[in-house]
C-alpha cells in the first residue's frame, strides 16, 4: 500500500496517495506499531508541502499526529524523529525539526543513531531550510555514502547548489540523481521526480540547449498526465 501511495504522488495524483498513504498508517495502527503510523504521516506531510503552495494544513496533520500518538509512548528505536524532522523543516519549521533530532540524540542510544542515514538526510533538511546550503551537501553526501539507494540525495545536493547560485552543479546533480536509479526507485521518489525534470528543463533553456529543455517538460507533461486537475 505504501508504495502504491508513492507511486501514485510522483504521478500527480495526490488524493490518491493520500489515501492510500493513510491506509498504511491505518494498517501500522492496527498492528499496535504507532511509529509505523507516523513514519507514513510524516512522509504524507512531507508531500503534501511538497506540492502545494500553503504548507499549514500538512503541519497541522502532523502536529494533530503526535498528539494521537505520543513518541515519550513508543519505544525510542521505533521513534521515526528523522521522518518528523525532515517534514517540519520542509515546511518552515527548522527549529521543531532540530529539537526532533535532539531529542533522538539523547533517547536513541548511540550505536542506532550512528548509521541511521534517515538521520543525516533529516540534518541536511534542516540546515538547507535555514539556509546552510554547504552545511546541507555535507550532510547529504555523507547520508548518501552509508545508504545503498543509487541516487538518494542527489536531488537535496542539486537543490542545495542550485540556492547556491551554482547551475552547473545543480545541473550536474539533477542529471546524476536520474542516471543513477532503477525505474522503481525514480517513480518512489515522490517529491523529487517531477522537480527534477521540470528545474532541468529550467536550466537546459537557460543555456540554449531547447532540445534538452523540450525533452525534459515533455518528460513532466507525461508523467503528470494524469495528476490531480490542481497540479
Amino acid at each position: 500500500v505504501q508504495d502504491a501511495g508513492l507511486i501514485a504522488a510522483t504521478q500527480g495524483k495526490l488524493a490518491l496517495a493520500e489515501q492510500r498513504l493513510r491506509a498504511a498508517a491505518s494498517a501500522g495502527d492496527a498492528r499496535g506499531l504507532p511509529g509505523e503510523y507516523l513514519t507514513q504521516i510524516a512522509g504524507l506531510a512531507s508531500i503534501e508541502i511538497r506540492h502545494r503552495s500553503n504548507p499549514a494544513p500538512a503541519l497541522a496533520m502532523l502536529d494533530s499526529a503526535l498528539v494521537s500518538h505520543p513518541l515519550a509512548a513508543i519505544d525510542p528505536i521505533d521513534r521515526p524523529y528523522p521522518m518528523l524532522a525532515s517534514a517540519y523543516a520542509l515546511g518552515g519549521r527548522p527549529d521543531d525539526a532540530q529539537r526532533m533530532l535532539s531529542e533522538m540524540d539523547r533517547a536513541v542510544p548511540e550505536g542506532a543513531r550512528k548509521g541511521n542515514a534517515f538521520r543525516l538526510q533529516a540534518l541536511g533538511d534542516v540546515a538547507a531550510a535555514r539556509g546552510n546550503y554547504q552545511e546541507a551537501i555535507a550532510n547529504e553526501r555523507a547520508m548518501h555514502a552509508i545508504f545503498g539507494c543509487l541516487n538518494c540525495g542527489y536531488f537535496e545536493i542539486a537543490d542545495a547548489f542550485a540556492k547556491l547560485g551554482q547551475p552547473d552543479s545543480a545541473r550536474y546533480y539533477y542529471e546524476q540523481s536520474l542516471t543513477h536509479a532503477s525505474a522503481f526507485e525514480l517513480y518512489r521518489t515522490p517529491i523529487r521526480l517531477a522537480a527534477t525534470y521540470q528545474r532541468l528543463g529550467e536550466i537546459y533553456e537557460k543555456n540554449g540547449d531547447r532540445k534538452k529543455a523540450i525533452d525534459s517538460y515533455l518528460k513532466l507533461t507525461d508523467l503528470w498526465k494524469n495528476a490531480d486537475p490542481e497540479l
